[in-house]
Protein backbone atom coordinates (compact mmCIF):
# COMPACT_ATOMS: atom_id res chain seq x y z
CA UNK A 1 0.00 0.00 0.00
CA UNK A 2 1.73 3.52 -0.90
CA UNK A 3 2.07 6.12 1.88
CA UNK A 4 -0.04 8.73 1.84
CA UNK A 5 1.75 12.24 1.17
CA UNK A 6 1.16 14.87 3.46
CA UNK A 7 -0.61 17.83 2.19
CA UNK A 8 1.03 21.07 1.78
CA UNK A 9 -0.23 24.23 3.20
CA UNK A 10 0.03 27.56 1.69
CA UNK A 11 1.53 29.39 5.46
CA UNK A 12 5.27 29.72 5.61
CA UNK A 13 7.41 29.65 8.43
CA UNK A 14 6.64 32.01 10.92
CA UNK A 15 9.66 34.56 11.01
CA UNK A 16 11.19 36.00 14.08
CA UNK A 17 10.75 39.70 15.16
CA UNK A 18 13.21 42.11 14.27
CA UNK A 19 14.26 43.81 17.82
CA UNK A 20 16.11 46.80 18.15
CA UNK A 21 17.81 47.53 21.94
CA UNK A 22 18.48 50.62 23.61
CA UNK A 23 20.17 50.29 27.15
CA UNK A 24 17.61 51.38 29.78
CA UNK A 25 14.21 51.01 27.65
CA UNK A 26 12.08 48.37 27.03
CA UNK A 27 10.44 47.92 23.51
CA UNK A 28 7.04 49.27 23.40
CA UNK A 29 6.43 49.40 20.10
CA UNK A 30 5.50 46.63 17.48
CA UNK A 31 5.78 47.39 13.97
CA UNK A 32 4.26 45.22 11.05
CA UNK A 33 5.68 45.94 7.70
CA UNK A 34 3.92 43.38 5.29
CA UNK A 35 4.92 40.51 6.70
CA UNK A 36 8.20 41.43 9.04
CA UNK A 37 7.71 42.72 12.60
CA UNK A 38 10.13 45.18 14.00
CA UNK A 39 9.80 45.11 17.89
CA UNK A 40 11.68 49.25 19.09
CA UNK A 41 10.90 51.67 21.21
CA UNK A 42 8.11 54.87 20.77
CA UNK A 43 10.91 57.37 22.60
CA UNK A 44 13.31 56.69 19.86
CA UNK A 45 11.14 56.32 16.75
CA UNK A 46 9.71 60.57 18.19
CA UNK A 47 13.43 61.40 18.73
CA UNK A 48 13.98 61.18 15.04
CA UNK A 49 10.69 60.95 13.02
CA UNK A 50 8.38 64.21 13.15
CA UNK A 51 5.87 61.64 11.71
CA UNK A 52 6.07 59.26 14.79
CA UNK A 53 6.39 62.22 16.94
CA UNK A 54 2.75 63.87 15.69
CA UNK A 55 1.16 60.43 15.06
CA UNK A 56 2.13 58.15 17.86
CA UNK A 57 0.30 59.80 20.14
CA UNK A 58 -2.15 61.68 18.65
CA UNK A 59 -6.05 62.47 19.59
CA UNK A 60 -7.66 60.04 17.34
CA UNK A 61 -5.86 57.09 18.99
CA UNK A 62 -5.39 55.45 21.89
CA UNK A 63 -2.28 53.90 23.09
CA UNK A 64 -2.74 50.22 22.25
CA UNK A 65 -2.69 48.28 25.85
CA UNK A 66 -4.75 45.21 24.61
CA UNK A 67 -2.09 43.73 22.51
CA UNK A 68 -0.41 40.54 23.87
CA UNK A 69 3.23 40.59 22.94
CA UNK A 70 3.80 36.92 21.43
CA UNK A 71 6.75 36.37 19.53
CA UNK A 72 6.17 35.20 16.46
CA UNK A 73 6.64 31.29 17.33
CA UNK A 74 3.19 31.98 19.81
CA UNK A 75 4.85 32.06 22.95
CA UNK A 76 5.08 35.68 24.65
CA UNK A 77 7.79 37.86 23.53
CA UNK A 78 11.00 38.09 25.81
CA UNK A 79 11.22 41.81 25.62
CA UNK A 80 8.28 42.69 26.78
CA UNK A 81 7.76 42.80 30.57
CA UNK A 82 4.46 43.30 31.00
CA UNK A 83 3.07 41.14 28.27
CA UNK A 84 1.60 44.04 26.19
CA UNK A 85 2.91 46.95 23.72
CA UNK A 86 1.82 50.19 24.22
CA UNK A 87 1.74 50.88 20.36
CA UNK A 88 1.06 48.66 17.65
CA UNK A 89 0.97 49.95 14.09
CA UNK A 90 0.48 47.69 10.56
CA UNK A 91 0.45 48.29 6.70
CA UNK A 92 -2.15 49.62 5.49
CA UNK A 93 -2.48 50.07 1.31
CA UNK A 94 -3.42 53.26 0.19
CA UNK A 95 -5.93 54.36 -2.90
CA UNK A 96 -3.35 54.73 -4.69
CA UNK A 97 -1.42 51.88 -4.57
CA UNK A 98 1.48 52.53 -2.18
CA UNK A 99 1.93 51.93 1.79
CA UNK A 100 2.23 53.43 5.14
CA UNK A 101 1.76 52.44 8.67
CA UNK A 102 -1.26 53.39 10.82
CA UNK A 103 -2.09 52.45 14.11
CA UNK A 104 -3.63 48.82 14.43
CA UNK A 105 -6.68 50.86 15.93
CA UNK A 106 -7.52 52.78 13.23
CA UNK A 107 -6.82 49.95 9.75
CA UNK A 108 -9.34 49.20 7.90
CA UNK A 109 -8.97 45.16 8.15
CA UNK A 110 -7.65 43.02 10.79
CA UNK A 111 -5.97 40.59 7.77
CA UNK A 112 -5.48 42.93 4.99
CA UNK A 113 -5.30 42.50 1.13
CA UNK A 114 -1.56 43.28 -0.01
CA UNK A 115 -2.26 42.53 -3.39
CA UNK A 116 -3.35 45.99 -5.07
CA UNK A 117 0.30 47.22 -3.68
CA UNK A 118 2.25 48.22 -6.57
CA UNK A 119 6.22 48.00 -5.11
CA UNK A 120 7.73 44.94 -4.00
CA UNK A 121 6.65 43.66 -0.26
CA UNK A 122 10.24 41.92 0.04
CA UNK A 123 12.56 45.26 -0.82
CA UNK A 124 10.39 47.34 1.91
CA UNK A 125 10.51 45.84 4.94
CA UNK A 126 14.19 45.82 4.30
CA UNK A 127 14.44 49.42 3.21
CA UNK A 128 12.21 50.33 6.38
CA UNK A 129 14.85 48.34 8.79
CA UNK A 130 17.87 50.45 7.66
CA UNK A 131 15.57 53.06 8.25
CA UNK A 132 15.25 52.03 12.02
CA UNK A 133 18.74 51.34 11.81
CA UNK A 134 19.65 54.94 11.55
CA UNK A 135 17.29 55.85 14.26
CA UNK A 136 19.26 53.32 16.69
CA UNK A 137 22.79 54.67 14.63
CA UNK A 138 23.44 51.38 13.94
CA UNK A 139 25.85 50.20 10.71
CA UNK A 140 24.18 48.74 7.59
CA UNK A 141 25.34 48.16 4.03
CA UNK A 142 23.31 49.59 0.97
CA UNK A 143 23.42 47.18 -2.00
CA UNK A 144 22.84 49.42 -4.78
CA UNK A 145 20.90 52.65 -5.94
CA UNK A 146 17.42 51.16 -5.65
CA UNK A 147 17.82 50.62 -1.96
CA UNK A 148 19.23 53.77 -1.04
CA UNK A 149 16.23 55.36 -3.13
CA UNK A 150 14.18 53.46 -0.97
CA UNK A 151 15.60 54.34 2.20
CA UNK A 152 15.91 57.88 1.46
CA UNK A 153 11.75 58.21 -0.09
CA UNK A 154 10.90 56.41 3.50
CA UNK A 155 12.92 58.34 5.66
CA UNK A 156 11.20 61.36 3.55
CA UNK A 157 7.73 60.39 4.16
CA UNK A 158 8.28 59.60 8.08
CA UNK A 159 9.85 63.38 8.48
CA UNK A 160 13.09 61.24 9.51
CA UNK A 161 15.82 63.14 7.04
CA UNK A 162 18.15 64.96 9.35
CA UNK A 163 19.51 68.10 7.32
CA UNK A 164 22.67 69.90 8.56
CA UNK A 165 22.67 73.47 8.25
Amino acid sequence: MPRKKKQKTKESPKKTPITFQAPGLQPDIRLKVFDDEFIAHSLMLKLYSAFFRKFLDSSDKQPNHDVQAHDRSGGMDSHVSNGTFKYEWVTEINDDGTWSLVAASNASQNNPDFSAYKGDKKKDPFAFERLLCTMYMKPYEIQDCEDLKSIVDLSDYYCALQWCP
